[in-house]
């Protein structure tokens, strides 16, 4: 996972190719441990997918514009453009059929 903050993220997301996924974490979420733990995001048959971590609780201006309340919280970009916010249970079957399914879906306008 490559860490992004406030500064960087627009910049990043927008020079990257294919998907990305953006992770909001904390240092002591409990759930974005058990979720970051499990070997690869989403399994071995996965797309193209880069992957960034953000600290939540450091970076309030993101945080804040993208309305997370509960983390782990993902969102997914893809081709630099707001794809939709990814929800999914920590186990690697379920983090696949969620990131398809965002893959999959139409943009919405982003936050």
């Amino acid at each position: 996972m490559t860490r992004l903050d406030q500064f960087t993220f627009h910049k990043v997301i927008g020079r990257t190719p294919d998907a990305g996924l953006v992770c909001f974490t904390a240092v002591g979420c409990g759930g974005c441990r058990r979720w970051n733990a499990l070997p690869g995001p989403f399994g071995a048959a996965r797309p193209r997918v880069h992957v960034f971590e953000m600290n939540a609780p450091e970076d309030t201006a993101l945080t804040r514009e993208f309305e997370v309340f509960h983390r782990p919280a993902r969102f997914v970009f893809v081709d630099a453009r707001f794809r939709r916010p990814v929800y999914s249970g920590p186990g690697a079957p379920a983090r696949a059929r969620a990131l398809a399914g965002a893959l999959a879906a139409p943009a919405l306008e982003a936050p």
